[in-house]
């Protein structure tokens, strides 16, 4: 795939198990010269590669809660890494933003993988110790990331906004939201009215008709995203974690339910799709 950037693939895009038109969920973004993976589901390092992009060309990861539809390819991942630094002898490492409970297992493993290529590979920054620092600037500053507590039932779960740099410099930067799972609460939605949000990458795991299943849950409705992205005033709302029980029609539903509330583009995610950003 040759992609132009900045802009954001979609490698993952159905909730809790994989199936064979959709893997569970992984956002890729690809800045003018990072690139961050965002949540990392089974297989996502199989994605990687159908979308052209070696591994060792992630500048970090960030994970968004530690339920297994959205860390079950992180290891897997971590340890092509590992092999692709080793083979080629290169210098290079990546960093990783995730819930201190996941830090703590991957600590020890940064250990052991380090040990084999004689250099530290992995680093993890729990998002409790980012604490209210604002955005956290990687590599040349053209990409920085801000972690946000949202709602997901009893799960620590966070959003990630995204600061973008554009083409050309001086242009203003492009402000993205992955919601994860769950939902904003008023803080949430505070915070992300003061920094002013361009694209909303948003859970919709159920339509409105089972809302009393989504509340249950901690999940969102497609409903829910919309209304996010209205009360926002976002130009573009992706939709994605959608059921792996809904055929077609059930998201077209879900599109034309959003559609009764947010104004903006709507997008049904799909696997490798592929969105620019310059225009956005």
């Amino acid at each position: 795939m040759c992609v132009r950037r900045p802009a954001l693939v979609v490698l993952g895009s159905v909730a809790s198990i994989p199936t064979p038109h959709r893997y569970t969920q992984s956002i890729l973004i690809l800045g003018l010269k990072d690139v961050v993976l965002v949540d990392c589901g089974e297989a996502t390092q199989i994605r990687l590669q159908q979308a052209g992009i070696d591994v060792v060309k992630l500048s970090a990861i960030a994970i968004t809660h530690i339920h297994g539809d959205h860390v079950f390819g992180l290891f897997p991942l971590l340890q092509s890494f590992a092999l692709r630094v080793r083979s080629q002898n290169l210098r290079k490492s990546i960093r990783i933003l995730a819930p201190r409970s996941l830090c703590n297992v991957l600590e020890a493993y940064a250990q052991v993988v380090s040990t084999e290529v004689d250099q530290h590979l992995i680093t993890c920054n729990s998002v409790d110790s980012i604490g209210n620092k604002g955005f956290l600037v990687l590599g040349d500053e053209s990409l920085a990331l801000m972690p946000i507590r949202v709602q997901h039932g009893d799960v620590e779960s966070y959003g990630y906004v995204i600061k973008l740099a554009r083409r050309p410099k001086k242009s203003e930067p492009l402000h993205i939201f992955i919601s994860g799972n769950g939902t904003c609460d008023d803080q949430c939605r505070r915070l992300l009215k003061s920094i002013g949000v361009d694209i909303i990458v948003h859970e919709a795991t159920f339509t409105k008709f089972e809302e009393l299943r989504a509340r249950i849950t901690g999940h969102a409705t497609c409903v829910d995203a919309a209304q996010l992205a209205s009360e926002l005033g976002s130009k573009l709302l992706i939709l994605t974690h959608f059921s792996s029980r809904y055929n077609d029609k059930d998201l077209i539903d879900c599109l034309e339910q959003a559609r009764t509330v947010f104004s903006g583009q709507i997008v049904l995610a799909r696997d490798l799709m592929y969105i620019p950003l310059a225009m956005v």
